[in-house]
């Protein structure tokens, strides 16, 4: 019966490993994107709002100024990892991001925070906090979530920002 409530959550976790992979082959010339089509595109429009290029790069609103106190590839780790869950609040300059509530089945649901707490690449500049909650006689009540679900975010997240890390050095 336990092993039937972690289903879910062991799922979205699995989905998530695998929607990060890359299955190894180069884009063609004619397909990729410049960095330079992303800049002065905002999701809302025009100048204003959320500029998503920028966001995933860890940057402010301005012309490219750095404004992140955060390790630049765990912050864009931690949103290309929990890219399938829509992202509620994310705040580079604090390095803090909130999913919105995922629900794994009508009686389940879970919610992910994540903290970057430096500029180091490693296990002790990040905070994973997976909180779940589970329906009962209409209301949503909080439930104990698996540490392994947690480690798991976690250490997906690691490793896409070794993985983008390397990336960038190999240029």
């Amino acid at each position: 019966m336990a092993l039937m409530r972690r289903l879910p959550v062991i799922a979205i976790v699995a989905f998530g490993l695998l929607s990060a992979c890359n299955n190894g082959l180069a884009p063609r010339p004619d397909q990729t994107r410049d960095d330079k089509e992303l800049q002065g595109t905002s999701i809302f429009g025009g100048e204003r709002g959320i500029n998503v290029g920028k966001l995933m790069r860890g940057e402010g609103r301005g012309g490219g100024e750095r404004l992140s106190a955060v390790n630049k590839y765990l912050w864009r780790a931690s949103l290309q990892t929990l890219s399938f869950l829509p992202i509620r609040y994310a705040d580079p300059v604090s390095g803090f991001m909130q999913t919105e509530w995922y629900q794994s089945s009508p009686y389940e649901r879970l919610r992910v925070d994540v903290f970057i707490l430096s500029t180091d690449l490693e296990t002790e500049a990040l905070e994973v906090a997976v909180h779940n909650q589970v329906q009962q006689n209409g209301a949503w009540i909080s439930t104990q979530t698996d540490e392994s679900t947690k480690l798991s975010i976690e250490n997906a997240i690691l490793l896409r920002a070794r993985q983008l890390r390397v990336a960038d050095l190999r240029r």
